[in-house]
């Protein structure tokens, strides 16, 4: 029930972004606007969200937990 109350908010503040900052958005813009917004209300909702769009990536330079870019 949460999210569904903070989900129309969250988008109202992604579009409302884009339509301030982007002329033509494109998917690249939208994703990275949604995210930048995401981490701002929850980070591990953010991670997730990057992690689907492609936005980043786990590198393992080392041994142990893997760390993110």
């Amino acid at each position: 029930m949460a999210r569904q109350l903070h989900s129309l908010p969250l988008a109202e503040t992604v579009e409302q972004l884009l339509i301030s900052q982007v002329q033509h958005p494109s998917a690249d813009d939208i994703s990275a606007t949604t995210h930048q917004v995401l981490k701002r209300f929850d980070e591990l909702a953010a991670l997730q969200y990057a992690a689907g769009h492609g936005l980043v990536e786990a590198t393992r330079s080392r041994r142990g937990r893997p760390s993110v870019r």
